[in-house]
């Protein structure tokens, strides 16, 4: 009668283990389904492209005067200080970046102001 309680015990936590299998898998648990999967490929490292100015300010080489100057003071206003004081520094260096960078390609486009 005891070695039938035992066989009887032993299968119910089987059981038990083998209903409760896919949240002791989501917990990392001990079940194992074979291998582990391969690791992911790391992103590749960004490399510095050079722009044209028609590129900074998004728009084509048949664009006209009044659309460069436009299109130089959307990214102005965009990226103006008073709106990104309330974000990460490293935001705000970015959104300074892009003020300098849309001010060269303004002024390669256009020429200096008289």
């Amino acid at each position: 009668m005891g070695l039938l309680r035992l066989v009887f015990f032993i299968a119910l936590i089987a059981a038990i283990a083998w209903s409760l299998r896919d949240v002791l898998k989501r917990l990392g648990g001990w079940v194992d389904d074979g291998p582990a999967p391969p690791e992911r490929p790391r992103a590749p490292k960004l490399v510095a492209i050079e722009r044209t100015a028609w590129d900074v300010l998004g728009l084509e080489p048949e664009a006209s005067r009044f659309e460069i100057e436009a299109s130089y003071r959307k990214m102005l206003t965009e990226n103006a200080p008073e709106r990104v004081s309330d974000l990460s520094p490293q935001l705000q260096e970015l959104a300074e970046r892009l003020c300098e960078d849309a001010t060269k390609a303004y002024q390669e486009l256009i020429g200096p102001e008289e």
